[in-house]
């Protein structure tokens, strides 16, 4: 198991390794209280692939160790094929991971230092492990607390059947990041073997997402939605509005059911609530602390209230903001008892109550109408950064928009908007966007929320249908969860257009909608004004432990664009430099970087193209590993092109080099 390093009354296992009945083990790190071998203690799992020992340890420590100080066993472990553990990562979300926690929970569970009761948490893939073991229901899993957890794996790559060019250039990533090596000083000798394997085992997980482009059978076995009532343990879930790929959970999460169900969505992107992204965020793991006493140690959790939101107020626009202004609120349903859904119908140019028009209206954006959109996922990576949306005055001008007048009191909207078009296309495809906006009264437009449509997903995601040039249709558009304060003088602007890259990748042909006005309407969430309520838990983080590490590179991030007219190409790039740390415990230094280009032409859908370099560097003293992953992804109207490039060095040497193309059909996207 490896050496308890004692701190005051917390144990520290930095090498723990838990064996599994297929032969291989899974490596990781434990905290817990000194006395737990006599006094046993619920456990808490986060169970992820971000590598325990190196590229997660800062954050760990300031999470687990406090967690562990309140009475918990805290194990951090990494999932097959990742950081120290044996095997290989077949994909993001294999059936494979959800059979291996299962049993880890069992020996977890079974330890002399646990009491038999655990609990699962932690951000992104280990938030949607959480889910996704919870509905194998494991007789020792008590309460889950999901931070941005995904219940369908469909929706994180596809939305309303648009392809995410998220999802474009995190396969490359993603799959990248997961060819750094085993620790030799931890695996031993054979470290360079589990290396090699890793490298040999690689693909880009684009390849497998972009031929999925349907809600088939490849999504259903990491979707926890689809057996989300089998999960007969309690949850409390933190999502972020920013995190729109996330924050579409919500309404799974609150499900009815006689099992208790919470949800805390605050301001922020894909973060935790303490290191919030725009904030104001909470202390994280006081929230934690108090659930988990609650659910793992005897108490009721029926006290939690369903929804705590923040509902954010009126601002200007600003891609890098730190903080959005407004209030919590407390809901005991959703959607929420006091909300009603006011339907507004659509006029040229305007937006009302008693509206209707019998105008057909036509809409074709430039390709370069997202230009401004920001980052589909805001993880802040660098802690800042221009992430979020900017100012969308562009975007709207080139888009079909319809204002509501000036409101006269605060306005609260808090749920999901719904727009009910009628339209055609005038060629065999066609992309819906519809963007909600405040704008104030000197213009600035900030995005509220949005939401897209394939139009040959029209009837779901299972099963595409075919898009008649001409043919008249009648379709509904989800918009994301939301929860907003619209400030007297400013108004909402509903604008639609045909396309949105580099959030979601262009139809194959630029077509041209037209919008039967008369039967066209939008349906939005106002909130009765109520009782505003105090945070989930403190802002402020006391005593937060830090693990002994030296900055040799701060992170940064830049993200620049450029238009040239007389080409019409627009070009964004966005620079993340995750920085270089070394570990002051074991001398170990660990630093990332990654690039990505979008560029298109304003009126070639198939000049797409999504450029991604990623660099993971890995080493102590005279011990030095680069991984880096090179991946351009073009398309034709049938095809996605997927060029990558792997290699991998120990020092100067190369020890791994491969270069190929990958064809994939783009069926319905």
């Amino acid at each position: 198991m490896g050496t308890d390093a004692p701190d005051g009354e917390i144990l520290r296992i930095d090498h723990l390794t838990v064996p599994l009945a297929s032969g291989i083990s899974l490596a990781g790190r434990l905290w817990r209280p000194a006395g737990a071998d006599q006094d046993p203690v619920p456990a808490i799992v986060d169970y992820h692939p971000y590598r325990s020992s190196d590229g997660s340890a800062p954050a760990d420590e300031a999470i687990y160790a406090r967690l562990a100080s309140r009475g918990y066993a805290c194990v951090k472990l990494d999932v097959r094929g990742t950081g120290n553990s044996d095997g290989l990562h077949p994909d993001q979300f294999d059936a494979a991971y959800w059979t291996d926690a299962v049993e880890a929970l069992a020996w977890i569970a079974a330890q002399p230092w646990c009491n038999g009761r655990t609990g699962m948490t932690g951000l992104s893939w280990p938030a949607h492990a959480s889910l996704m073991v919870a509905t194998r229901q494991p007789a020792s899993l008590g309460a889950i607390l999901p931070v941005d957890g995904a219940d369908d794996r469909y929706l994180n790559r596809y939305q309303g059947g648009c392809l995410l060019v998220y999802a474009v250039w995190h396969g490359a990533q993603l799959s990248g990041m997961h060819l750094r090596p085993p620790l030799p000083w931890v695996v031993g000798e054979r470290w360079r073997e589990m290396w090699l394997q890793r490298l040999s085992a690689y693909r880009n997980y684009f390849e497998l997402w972009g031929a999925h482009p349907t809600f088939g059978a490849y999504w259903h076995a990491g979707s926890a939605k689809r057996d989300f009532d089998r999960i007969a343990c309690p949850i409390l879930a933190t999502v972020g509005w920013a995190d729109t790929g996330y924050a579409v959970a919500l309404p799974t999460l609150l499900r009815e059911s006689h099992i208790s169900r919470s949800v805390v969505a605050g301001p922020w992107g894909h973060c935790f609530p303490h290191t919030a992204r725009p904030g104001p965020g909470f202390d994280f793991v006081e929230l934690a602390a108090r659930w988990f006493d609650h659910t793992l140690k005897g108490g009721t959790p029926s006290e939690w209230p369903r929804l705590m939101a923040w509902l954010i107020e009126s601002h200007e626009p600003s891609p890098d903001l730190m903080e959005r202004p407004g209030y919590w609120v407390e809901e005991g349903a959703w959607p929420p008892d006091s909300v009603k859904m006011q339907r507004y119908g659509l006029a040229p140019g305007r937006l009302g109550i008693d509206l209707r028009s019998d105008i057909k209206a036509e809409v074709r954006s430039p390709l370069t109408v997202g230009a401004t959109s920001g980052e589909w996922m805001p993880w802040y990576p660098a802690g800042s950064g221009a992430h979020l949306a900017e100012d969308q005055r562009e975007a709207d001008g080139l888009s079909l928009c319809f204002d509501r007048e000036p409101v006269v009191n605060d306005t609260e909207l808090l749920g999901q908007p719904v727009l009910s078009l009628a339209v055609s296309s005038d060629r065999p495809c066609g992309q819906i966007v519809a963007r909600l906006c405040d704008v104030a009264p000197d213009g600035t437009s900030t995005r509220v929320t949005y939401g897209f449509l394939n139009l040959s997903h029209r009837e779901g995601d299972e099963h595409p249908v075919t898009v008649e040039p001409g043919q008249g249709y009648e379709v509904k558009l989800a918009l994301a969860p939301i929860g907003w304060c619209l400030k007297p003088g400013h108004r909402l602007r509903l604008a639609i257009s045909t396309s949105y890259f580099p959030i979601i990748w262009p139809a194959p042909h630029h077509a041209t909608l037209t919008l039967d006005l008369a039967r066209c309407e939008l349906r939005l969430p106002l909130r009765k004004a109520g009782h505003r309520c105090a945070p989930p838990a403190p802002s402020i983080v006391m005593n937060a432990p830090a693990l002994a590490a030296s900055v040799l590179r701060a992170p940064k991030l830049e993200r620049r664009r450029s238009f040239d007219v007389g080409s019409s190409l627009l070009e964004t790039v966005v620079d993340e430099d995750n920085g270089e740390i070394r570990l002051e415990k074991d001398g170990l230094t660990f630093g990332s970087t990654m690039k990505r280009t979008y560029s298109i032409v304003a009126n070639d859908p198939l000049s797409a193209c999504c450029t991604t370099s990623a660099v993971w560097t890995l080493g102590r003293a005279d011990w030095s590993t680069r991984v880096t992953v090179d991946a351009i992804v073009t398309s034709s109207d049938k095809n996605f092109f997927v060029d990558t490039l792997v290699s991998a060095h120990e020092g100067e040497n190369e020890v791994y080099g491969r270069q190929y193309r990958k064809v994939v059909p783009r069926g319905s996207a």
